[in-house]
């Protein structure tokens, strides 16, 4: 539906929808919905496409964001092929008798199990906002084939009770899952950790409160060579050099450091994970001992190190001295605020751009 422009009437839409229904045959259907603001605000003008549409649901195989609402009696639906389901977040069930062919789920407030018609332990990637910490330790052990996984974690204050029923958890081993995304606002996420291994983990992303000893322990649990890993998290600089010292960090080639700041607070690198990130020429090759040695990416936030130039020195030798090393981004956000990085590092920095090496520098860039 978005090609379709937005002022284009509803009966002119419906026209069009109708033709490719037609044209298409029994070819399996890809259906992207827009927004609310496309073609009519009015609910029953949206609707009316949508009844075109379920005519059809037989050959749906992905559909994304269609509009239930004003839609009467619509239930017991069956989808034998569809593969891929972006669905609107706020419906609390799902209108299929059955989906036996899915796959992918987006669906945000999703409570387990009271959807026994999503057939979990097929599913292999799963995309859930704003649901309980027991709902989402749920999911991961009832989907043994996932191999995405991103969730926002409620607060459970208002589900305390549910909480502490689910506390005494025998460890979980998913062996497939690769891709692992938590946001997550309440310290209650730190005992998650302690309940899952994923040996199969290459790309970890981590926000809000959680804490870095648990997420040290998952990783040594688990024995997983990370390839990509994103901190965006309060106190980051608690163990921040023994969670990157991990053996399942020695792996990655994309790092970003992202603090959430408080007031002026910045992240202060500590020195010795700095030079420990250092390459030192030789005489005799290149390869010496550092952190890091199939980095290609890496951006940080609001960082600083204490000792001006030693940052930048860091971020020279890879650029000269690694054979992978590709990029570099700093978002300092130092507008209006006072100027977080160090002169030395920053003279470095530019000179490097001068050369032609690929940094980005955003300084105050508030969509960064």
């Amino acid at each position: 539906m978005h090609d379709f422009h937005i002022d284009m009437p509803i009966n002119i839409a419906l026209k069009y929808v109708s033709i490719m229904l037609d044209r298409s045959g029994c070819c399996p259907l890809v259906i992207t919905f827009g927004d609310s603001e496309c073609h009519s605000s009015s609910i029953a003008e949206r609707a009316s496409i949508s009844k075109v549409l379920l005519d059809h649901v037989w050959r749906w195989q992905a559909v994304e964001n269609i509009h239930w609402s004003g839609l009467d009696d619509i239930a017991n639906l069956h989808a034998p092929h569809l593969r891929r389901l972006v669905a609107d977040p706020n419906m609390d069930h799902l209108p299929f008798s059955s989906c036996p062919a899915l796959q992918h789920l987006e669906w945000g407030g999703l409570h387990f199990p009271d959807n026994p018609v999503i057939p979990w332990n097929q599913l292999t990637e799963l995309k859930s906002t704003y649901i309980t910490l027991p709902s989402a330790i749920m999911l991961l052990q009832s989907c043994p084939q996932l191999l995405t996984a991103q969730f926002v974690i409620d607060h459970p204050s208002a589900r305390a009770h549910d909480w502490e029923d689910h506390c005494v958890i025998p460890l979980t081993t998913h062996r497939t899952l690769k891709s692992f995304s938590i946001i997550s606002w309440f310290r209650g996420i730190d005992t998650f950790f302690d309940l899952f291994s994923f040996p199969a983990l290459t790309h970890l992303s981590l926000s809000g409160n959680a804490n870095s000893d648990a997420a040290i322990d998952l990783l040594e649990r688990s024995g997983c060579a990370l390839q990509m890993l994103m901190l965006a998290c309060h106190q980051m600089d608690r163990n921040l050099v023994d969670f990157l010292q991990t053996e399942s960090c020695s792996s990655l080639t994309s790092l970003i450091l992202f603090p959430l700041r408080i007031s002026s607070k910045v992240l202060e690198l500590d020195e010795e994970l700095i030079k420990a990130a250092t390459i030192y020429p030789s005489p005799i090759s290149t390869n010496t001992p550092h952190l890091f040695p199939k980095l290609e990416t890496l951006v940080l936030a609001h960082s600083v190190c204490q000792i001006d130039g030693l940052f930048g020195c860091m971020i020279e030798s890879r650029f000269k001295l690694s054979r992978c090393f590709k990029l570099f981004r700093y978002i300092c956000h130092c507008h209006p605020a006072p100027s977080f990085h160090g002169q030395a590092d920053m003279v470095i920095f530019e000179d490097l751009q001068q050369q032609g090496y690929n940094i980005m520098i955003n300084h105050g860039s508030v969509d960064s």
